[in-house]
């Protein structure tokens, strides 16, 4: 981290970042750690970042999943331009908590997960991309947040003239008489560490950009427990954060709960 690099007409398919038991796997496609890229002309398709299941070391981030395509992250500057962000996932592990209140089994940002960073996107395209929580055993948890992006933990992003069709945001299923994971943000969840019960002052300005055919869904719950919900087919926006948007469509997203 702290470098900088320039990726220019590139191509990044098929690989994947997986954690071992218990961790989390982040940047399945490209992870960009306190440091500044440029993506330019680029097509990332079929990353994955894995979560590993079973139980690791008592952390905060167990089993967890981020950027299914890239992740830019502490302190990261990044810029995607004229690419193609499409068909990535961040599929976070299965397994109980180690410690209470610990976040366990989350996804965050199918294609593109900004945390505690700075992004910017330009006339680019975020399609058919995954969030998908973990099952978990015991315990809430499991959520899968931003499908397409997610943009939280103090991040900045701004993005114009980008097109995101098609991504889902989904919650894993509960184990017995555990409820489901949550879904939100199926195209962009910004600030969802204040579900995390971390302090979020993320922000979004999306402006000239499309949002359509998004989906957020709720895991389905164990026995004798509820479905997860579905919140922001098209996008969420937690407490604490903020969304500007200039010159935008969002239509025909989902949001659906889990049975």
């Amino acid at each position: 981290g702290g470098g900088a690099v320039t990726l220019t007409d590139c191509a990044l398919t098929g690989n994947v970042s997986r954690g071992g038991a218990g961790n989390e796997g982040i940047g399945g496609g490209l992870s960009n750690a306190g440091g500044t890229m440029a993506v330019t002309g680029c097509a990332l398709s079929g990353n994955r970042a894995i979560g590993g299941n079973g139980t690791g070391a008592p952390t905060p981030i167990d089993n967890q999943a981020d950027g299914g395509g890239i992740i830019n992250y502490a302190g990261a500057t990044l810029t995607v331009t004229d690419s193609s962000i499409t068909n990535n996932q961040a599929i976070a592990g299965s397994g109980n908590p180690v410690s209470p209140g610990e976040a366990n089994g989350v996804a965050f940002g199918g294609g593109i997960a900004n945390e505690s960073a700075t992004l910017t996107v330009i006339g680019s395209v975020i399609f058919g991309n995954l969030a998908q929580g973990g099952t978990n055993s015991s315990g809430p948890n499991g959520q899968g947040f931003g499908g397409g992006l997610n943009d939280s933990f103090g991040s900045t992003a701004t993005v114009t003239n980008t097109t995101f069709v098609g991504n889902i945001a989904r919650g894993g299923a509960g184990g017995a008489g555990a409820n489901g994971g949550d879904g939100a943000g199926g195209a962009i969840s910004v600030a969802v560490g204040s579900i995390l019960s971390t302090p979020d002052t993320s922000s979004l300005t999306l402006s000239g950009s499309t949002v359509i055919g998004n989906v957020a869904l709720g895991g389905a719950g164990g026995s004798g427990a509820n479905g997860g919900n579905g919140w922001g087919g098209g996008a969420f926006v937690g407490s604490g954060g903020t969304a500007t948007l200039d010159q935008t469509i969002i239509a025909a997203n989902l949001a659906i709960g889990g049975l």
